[in-house]
């Protein structure tokens, strides 16, 4: 390539162009009448946000949208990305994510979407999220330099989920 700025001699293009069938599309977002219709058209895989009771309203949302279109909901992979606060104890997660909330100014609608709680409750949390319908969950760590809470959730979440994802 020569341009007027800029010229490139033997580029390499990896990855390659998109060919047919090119990546999969993952789209993240939770607008029930945009995002969602989008998702049922176009997507491979979904990320929602909320609490259980609104990933239950998304999930219905996208399969109601899957059925306008002939589409089967259970092509899609459907997870949630949320923060996960885990300590050995439940009064542990609980006194640290009032620390997190309080340092990063969070909104109490913000601060209670954390999954929080000691392996256990964090269990309970992460099923019901699996029983309202999604095939998996990705999380982030307040505090990600701290090994101690990733490596609780990895021991905790790795019998259920099989590939926690930690970010």
């Amino acid at each position: 390539f020569t341009g007027t700025h800029h010229h490139i001699d033997a580029a390499l293009n990896f990855p390659r162009p998109v060919r047919p069938g090119g990546p999969p599309l993952l789209i993240g977002g939770s607008g029930e009448k945009r995002t969602i219709p989008m998702v049922a058209r176009y997507a491979d895989a979904c990320n929602f946000f909320g609490d259980v009771e609104t990933v239950r309203r998304k999930m219905c949302i996208l399969e109601e949208s899957c059925e306008r279109i002939g589409r089967d909901p259970a092509e899609i992979t459907k997870t949630r990305l949320g923060p996960l606060n885990i300590a050995a104890t439940q009064a542990d997660a609980e006194r640290n994510a009032r620390r997190v909330a309080e340092e990063r100014k969070l909104s109490p609608e913000t601060a209670t979407s954390f999954i929080t709680g000691d392996p256990d409750s964090v269990l309970e949390q992460v099923d019901a999220f699996l029983e309202a319908g999604l095939d998996g969950m990705l999380f982030s760590l307040p505090d990600a330099y701290d090994l101690e809470p990733i490596e609780l959730a990895g021991r905790t979440l790795a019998g259920r989920l099989g590939s926690a994802t930690a970010v």
